[in-house]
């Protein structure tokens, strides 16, 4: 019984790359190309400038053919943006019109990055550049963006579309209603519903460029290695925190594994190889996860992976002198507030658990042991021991509860010290003498045969 893989969902180094990578090059291309415009115009110094050709209106309009800018970035990276005319379309309103713009970056470690739109127009006076139509961008890596109405406010440093956006890749794709950027890119806050899918491989690019989200589920169902990704109120990716939150009515999928919360928030980091890797998973809100017949759920659901977590966690319960640590944990799964963990008939409830994890010789994770604590009860569904305090033991299937413990069978029942239950035979025993305080067994035992007859009666 529970040997449940709770929360087994990985994100490994190319499925983050994804959202540390791929995603923030979206909204930086968006922020080149739009950045880039409105500093020309006002601060030309700043830029060296190739025009192969210059026409000024009279009156001080503004017609430009074959412009071309170039920039470096604080790290000193390449920036380039061409366009092939940049028009005053109302000098009243100082509205200038791009033809073609065309922006492209280069990373420190070489990766080429491209953003191309039919044409932009950029709105000195309120200070916005605004493309209405399909904005392109794309990497040499083999990832790709769409999206349109896009609209960069450069007062407040700020992306946005209310728009569909569709972003594509070796790794995996998204499909947002919208997208919110700020700070350059180290926030996104992908808007309504969203779907992300991380595959479990690299995929080339145009292996998937005709795949429709509507075809997603089925395309899932053959590929359940990937995992997928999907909310209603958005996705949010946080650089500086190293967060991706899924937000409202949050599910993630992963082979038979199903996680499912109100919010969902995954916690990544670089390891000792320089590999990002999930270090904390955090599902808030009538969290629930599933495996098959298998059910844990609590208010909150908290897998920890990082070595300094799991100890702060084990330092906490230290205090409880009846619980022994296991050693050489990898992974512990923290439930908070009405947890409980089920298979068939089989379950234990509490205040709140926590479940520790070994890694297997198959690189798998097994449930070492679970500690309940608070209101803890057991039931194989036809005994019931509770009591304040209990230790699972998935190997021997034996709880043993303590402090304030009842042993439950029908009408029956009896009080002691501890008691302890093979939840798979039922087969249970109830501690009845203590020498310090003289406690005995107390309660009630009523035969199985008088309780039919009463009831017939």
């Amino acid at each position: 019984m529970f040997t449940l893989r709770l929360l087994k969902i990985k994100i490994h180094s190319r499925r983050v790359f994804m959202f540390k990578r791929c995603l923030p090059i979206f909204a930086f291309l968006l922020a080149s190309t739009m950045l880039v415009w409105p500093a020309f115009v006002e601060e030309k110094e700043k830029f060296s400038v190739a025009v192969p050709s210059l026409n000024v209106k009279q009156g001080g309009g503004v017609d430009m053919e074959d412009v071309q800018f170039f920039s470096k970035d604080k790290r000193n990276n390449p920036l380039n943006v061409v366009a092939e005319t940049v028009q005053e379309i109302d000098s009243a309103k100082k509205i200038l019109k791009l033809n073609n713009p065309k922006a492209t970056y280069q990373t420190s470690d070489g990766m080429k990055l491209t953003s191309i739109s039919p044409y932009a127009l950029a709105f000195q006076n309120e200070k916005y550049l605004y493309f209405e139509d399909e904005i392109n961008t794309s990497t040499d890596t083999g990832y790709e963006a769409l999206s349109t109405k896009v609209v960069y406010d450069y007062d407040k440093n700020t992306i946005s579309s209310d728009n569909n956006v569709f972003i594509k890749g070796v790794a995996g794709m998204l499909q947002a209603k919208g997208f919110f950027v700020t700070n350059k890119g180290e926030k996104i806050d992908f808007k309504g519903k969203t779907k992300t899918l991380l595959f479990d491989k690299e995929k080339k690019i145009e292996a998937i460029a005709g795949l429709d989200f509507k075809d997603q589920d089925a395309y899932f169902k053959k590929n359940k290695n990937n995992i997928l990704i999907t909310s209603e109120n958005g996705l949010i990716v946080d650089q500086a925190l190293n967060t991706i939150t899924a937000v409202q009515n949050a599910h993630i999928y992963q082979k038979n594994d199903h996680i499912r919360a109100e919010e969902i928030t995954l916690t990544h980091k670089k390891d000792s190889y320089n590999k990002t890797v999930l270090v904390k998973v955090r599902a808030y809100k009538k969290a629930q996860a599933f495996e098959q017949k298998k059910t844990v759920q609590a208010e909150e659901i908290i897998l920890f992976k990082e070595a300094q977590d799991i100890l702060d966690v084990i330092q906490s319960l230290k205090k409880y002198q009846f619980v022994e640590i296991p050693k050489n944990l990898n992974q512990l799964v923290y439930l908070n507030k009405d947890a409980l963990v089920k298979e068939g008939n089989q379950l234990i409830l509490a205040d709140k658990m926590y479940v520790f994890y070994k890694e297997t010789a198959s690189n798998d994770q097994e449930i070492e042991k679970i500690v309940a604590l608070g209101h803890v009860k057991a039931s194989n569904g036809v005994q019931r021991i509770q009591g304040n305090y209990g230790v699972y033991n998935p190997k021997t299937e034996m709880i043993d509860i303590y402090d304030n413990v009842s042993l439950h069978q029908g009408n029956s029942v009896l009080n002691g010290k501890w008691a302890n239950m093979n939840l798979k035979t039922g087969i249970s025993s109830l501690k009845s003498y203590d020498a310090e305080t003289q406690n005995r067994i107390t309660g009630s035992l009523i035969p199985a045969d008088f309780e039919n007859e009463s009831e017939d009666k």
